[in-house]
């Protein structure tokens, strides 16, 4: 019989990277198999946003907003510069003033800015209606670097790393669980968008996204980030935001990823009118793991004692809050701010 782990994660994206982490750093022994080397479907694929995301239920507000503090605390000085941390704050013209309210009583800082402040703020941007909502705390960062960097500091805080893909979770003796050869007192499914095969029954989907980079002039054109728009300081464009939900293929080389993304250029054209001409780069596709209701699933899983699930879209907002609290619950701490999260909710 292989060695028993305290704990296996299943899935080395950076949910399930920072879920080992924290474990690690409270003593227990984790093992992490990992079915893709750098962030698989998500993670590396995303726009690297760390925000509040806009109004959203008062728990997952709460959580949000910590997640953005507690992922500057943690990563430090030294290890933003190394992330491309932008403290640069974002716009969001898609949710309306009746937002600032909702978001001021969550304790997010946010104000309501008309089109002619954000003209003013953003000279480039054409806000497409009334305003925007401003939220000065909201972050971005490089997310392949982010993730280099968690798993980095899992490794020094004891983890072992497998490539290895599971096909699935099974009882062992005594207890434990089995899955793809090892051992453990206690699993954790945080392997995205596959975890539904992992775990039938979890109410999760795929939402897939797409992203256009172009290259634009040297300088930044914006100094904040919408939800579709992110100026690189390179002077590089990331032009986002497209969701697909149920659509689970990563279709880079394809027609129709080409037809979204001239979607995708044409409305940031509308928005960005100094792009015209700028030079394309290359295109992403990601798929998100959304679940049913939008918030993420962390906790026990149902009738199972030592079998657990932490997944959740916006990873790398979420990840450090929920593999601090993910890796309390595993040490038998008492963590009430992941009961809204409860995967049987």
């Amino acid at each position: 019989m292989p060695p028993i782990d305290d704990v296996l994660v299943l899935g080395g994206g950076i949910v399930g990277a920072a879920v080992a982490l924290h474990c690690a750093e409270r003593g227990l022994a984790v093992r992490v198999l990992d079915r893709a080397e750098r962030g698989g479907a998500s993670t590396a694929r995303s726009m690297g946003y760390v925000d509040v995301l806009g109004p959203c239920p008062p728990a997952y507000l709460r959580a949000r907003r910590e997640a953005v503090a507690e992922t500057a605390a943690w990563l430090g000085e030294e290890g933003r510069t190394a992330a491309g941390w932008q403290a640069c704050g974002s716009l969001n013209p898609e949710a309306g003033r009746d937002a600032v309210p909702v978001l001021l009583a969550g304790g997010v800082r946010a104000e309501w800015w008309s089109a002619a402040r954000v003209a003013e703020e953003e000279p480039a941007f054409h806000a497409p209606g009334p305003g925007a909502v401003h939220l000065p705390d909201d972050a971005c960062l490089d997310p392949v670097r982010y993730l280099a960097l968690t798993r980095a500091a899992a490794r020094r805080a004891g983890v072992r790393w497998e490539r290895r893909e599971a096909a699935g979770v099974a009882r062992a003796a005594g207890g434990a669980w089995s899955a793809a050869g090892h051992v453990a007192r206690r699993v954790v499914v945080a392997a995205g968008v596959w975890s539904g095969a992992l775990l039938p029954g979890l109410a999760l989907g795929p939402d897939r996204g797409t992203v256009l980079e172009v290259a634009g002039p040297a300088a930044p054109l914006l100094r904040r980030y919408t939800p579709s728009l992110r100026a690189l300081p390179d002077g590089r464009v990331w032009i986002g935001g497209s969701h697909e939900p149920g659509r689970g293929e990563i279709d880079e080389a394809s027609a129709a990823a080409e037809e979204r993304a001239g979607r995708l250029l044409a409305a940031a054209l509308r928005e960005l009118p100094a792009l015209a001409g700028a030079v394309r780069r290359r295109l992403w596709v990601g798929i998100r793991p959304m679940p049913a209701d939008g918030l993420p699933l962390a906790g026990p899983w149902r009738g199972a004692p030592g079998l657990f699930v932490c997944v959740t879209h916006s990873g790398v907002t979420m990840a450090q809050w929920l593999g601090r609290r993910m890796a309390g619950l595993l040490c038998g701490d008492p963590v009430p701010e992941l009961a809204p999260f409860r995967p049987d909710r």
